[in-house]
């Protein structure tokens, strides 16, 4: 921390950052006050951030100062310092009045500020599902479904390879985005993308306690298994996931080959897939139906490697899940009238502990 800074406002280079002339040197400094250009002022015990960057310290008072002569501010150190602060902003949450606050996608996207074009300087968000590669006009992008602390949801075209190990349930702070003029109706914002500047961090728990509230799906939800509805197997692309039909073979014996996915373009043996339909008895004592994709299913004691078909399947999954009780997060799939179940997709499925 240093004891005092005297210099003179040379401009504001980003919101609540100021470019100052020290006599010795050039440095930026964050501060709520609204400080005016050409104006020296003096900053007590301010708190070093990184080289050449300062946050005023906010229980000391900012003074006006002596005019001072100050440093010529040449372009390269203006530029070392832009570069120095982005590595701190990606490093930091948002600040509001001192205290940690994610800002929310009502924020950031609604009305005027969610025009087409514009740019996001950085969200922090909770990472609820990535898609395979995606077949696109101008070639493969991934769709990351994200959510902020107050539960709504967004969709981010991710079109470089941005994410790493990135998985669901993460907490990740998302810099350099661009908001697209895609918006389906049944989504409240337009989607977001990224850009050749985009960085993506993983969050610290500290952040991460903000969204302790937040669902990765629609809704979290317990109960007993009832029993198997329904069983459908199928072969998937291994890229993408989708279900993909053929009738070539290696050789007679039925051996499978490398197949081109016409979704993706990913060329890969297909995987054995499967879908169920799971009726679940919750702790209110009511009936949902829950759809669950391999994917999902996070319960290794199931093993669908012997299952040569639909009926085989049931069999084991019948044995494994009845009367267990399990936990889930899921989507709404649809709310049904009385004389039926509501049903949802499960994103994760798994015994409860």
């Amino acid at each position: 921390m240093a004891k005092k800074i005297v210099g003179q406002v040379i401009e504001e280079v980003k919101e609540q950052y100021y470019l100052l002339a020290t006599t010795e040197r050039c440095v930026l400094m964050k501060t709520e006050n609204k400080l005016k250009s050409g104006v020296s002022y003096t900053f007590m015990k301010p708190e070093e951030k990184g080289v050449g960057i300062f946050f005023a310290n906010s229980k000391q008072k900012i003074m006006k100062a002596k005019p001072c002569i100050g440093k010529e501010v040449k372009p390269k150190e203006k530029a070392l310092l832009m570069m120095n602060l982005e590595k701190i902003l990606e490093k930091e949450p948002c600040h509001k009045n001192g205290q940690t606050e994610i800002v929310p996608f009502e924020e950031l996207f609604g009305g005027e500020a969610g025009n087409a074009g514009k740019s996001v300087t950085k969200m922090t968000v909770m990472v609820k599902r990535l898609s395979n590669n995606i077949k696109g006009q101008y070639g493969f992008f991934k769709v990351l479904d994200v959510k902020d602390t107050k539960n709504k949801a967004l969709a981010v075209y991710i079109y470089h390879d941005k994410l790493g190990d990135v998985k669901q349930g993460d907490i990740v702070a998302m810099t350099h985005m661009k908001i697209s003029n895609m918006k389906r109706d049944d989504e409240e914002f337009r989607r977001v993308q990224t850009t050749p500047m985009t960085k993506v961090t993983i969050m610290t728990n500290e952040v991460k306690d903000l969204f302790k509230d937040v669902t990765v799906g629609d809704i979290r939800g317990n109960g007993t298994v009832v029993g198997i509805v329904s069983v459908r197997q199928y072969e998937s692309c291994r890229g993408c996931r989708k279900k993909v039909q053929h009738t070539e073979y290696e050789n007679e014996k039925k051996e499978k080959i490398k197949i081109k996915c016409p979704f993706c373009d990913f060329c890969e043996i297909l995987d054995a897939d499967y879908v169920t339909d799971i009726m679940v008895e919750t702790e209110k004592n009511t009936t949902i139906v829950v759809t669950v994709f391999k994917r999902a299913m996070e319960i290794k004691e199931i093993d669908d490697s012997k299952a040569e078909n639909n009926e085989m399947l049931e069999d084991i999954l019948t044995e494994k899940l009845t009367d267990k009780k399990i936990v889930f997060e899921g989507d709404i799939k649809s709310k049904n009238n009385d004389e039926e179940d509501d049903r949802f997709t499960a994103i994760n499925f798994k015994l409860s502990s």
